[in-house]
């Protein structure tokens, strides 16, 4: 179920079955240059976990950006919970 839809672009909660999508972006050194780095599909996976517990404790969280002319995932945004040492 998307949550934005616009004529190029849905943006859509994450599944477990989109871990072979996420994977192939977060693996390329291109896509990840300004993000949290290059990772391995096992890190990816983790990643992905994470998103999906976020979004079964109801917080805010990382949603799938998917280009709605060939459902590919294109990218995530949204809120991403860090612990910062003060």
């Amino acid at each position: 179920m998307p949550i934005l839809q616009t004529a190029r672009l849905i943006l859509r909660s994450f599944h477990r079955q989109d871990l072979d999508l996420l994977a192939e972006l977060m693996a390329n050194p291109g896509f990840m240059r300004f993000s949290l780095g290059v990772h391995s599909r096992e890190q990816t996976a983790a990643f992905l976990e994470k998103i999906l517990l976020w979004q079964d404790e109801g917080l805010h969280s990382l949603f799938a950006v998917m280009h709605s002319a060939d459902d590919r995932m294109i990218g995530y945004c949204g809120f991403y919970h860090q612990q910062i040492d003060q």
